[in-house]
């Protein structure tokens, strides 16, 4: 009778702290969640112009390639850049920024994150080499003069290996957005 008696204590105890545990975690995530609620969401469509860090921005074409047609299309050489051993597509953004103030600015063109709606949302930071050789005049600071406007293309690479196979062998049917701040309001420019 000891030993069964001492198993019911113990099985309470240990029921009282699995519930003093889930109540705590459970206090502690509607705390966070009230602190830091979810992000508000800002979307413009191509060709819709909007206001950002004090440039206007707009998203003007979107453009996907395979790897041989975008070394055509630009006259690349591929021993130039170090690429994986891998199907590869180019993703290329092309948007328009505007200095609307009456003073010169500077815009990172790192703020572009680029998303795709796919199963498994898959994203991609900027390809630095290829901006380079694409915009050779710009730099990845873009600075702009008064009322000053420039075009700028956006390459973004995508690797067979990076998704789902569904997902890449759709991936021009795929929807495409470009995120320029995540939180606490998600700024979106949906490319198609």
């Amino acid at each position: 009778m000891k030993k069964s008696k001492k198993k019911i204590i113990i099985t309470a105890i240990v029921i009282v702290i699995f519930l003093v545990s889930v109540t705590t975690f459970m206090i502690k995530y509607i705390a966070i969640n009230k602190m830091y609620p979810s992000p508000k969401i800002i979307s413009w469509n191509l060709n819709q112009s909007f206001i950002y860090n004090k440039a206007e921005i707009t998203g003007k074409k979107l453009t996907i390639l395979d790897r041989d047609e975008f070394y055509d299309k630009y006259s690349l050489d591929a021993n130039n850049f170090r690429e994986l051993d891998a199907e590869m597509k180019m993703v290329l953004a092309e948007i328009q920024l505007t200095n609307i103030t009456s003073e010169p600015i500077s815009f990172n063109i790192f703020n572009f994150n680029f998303v795709a709606r796919a199963s498994n949302y898959w994203g991609n930071g900027l390809n630095p080499d290829y901006y380079d050789t694409i915009n050779k005049d710009l730099g990845k600071i873009i600075n702009l003069k008064s009322n000053e406007t420039v075009n700028v293309i956006l390459p973004y690479t995508a690797y067979d290996m990076q998704m789902f196979k569904k997902d890449w062998e759709n991936f021009s049917d795929m929807k495409f957005d470009l995120i320029l701040s995540y939180y606490p309001l998600m700024n979106i420019i949906h490319l198609n």
